[in-house]
């Protein structure tokens, strides 16, 4: 019970960072930083992708791993043929 306790702070710890970063790309948008604006937009992707995976028991501090992890186990893939 208690790793559950601290796996869903980690999980709340890891959206609060998301949602701070959003914070952070409006001030970079309103100066007209775009780039840094981008770099920012990834890393939120990042942390919430992240804190969701978490609830997987997945964690990772590659950014393929999380990438490939949640599109294997969240994306619909879409066969085109």
């Amino acid at each position: 019970m208690n790793s559950d306790k601290s796996k869903l702070d980690y999980v709340q710890y890891r959206r609060d960072k998301a949602h701070s970063t959003i914070d952070e790309i409006k001030i970079l948008f309103k100066n007209d930083l775009y780039t840094n604006a981008v770099n920012r937009i990834y890393y939120a992707g990042f942390y919430i992708v992240s804190s969701l995976l978490l609830l997987d028991d997945f964690s990772t501090s590659k950014h393929i791993q999380l990438i490939g992890y949640f599109n294997k186990k969240y994306v619909k893939r879409i066969d085109f043929q």
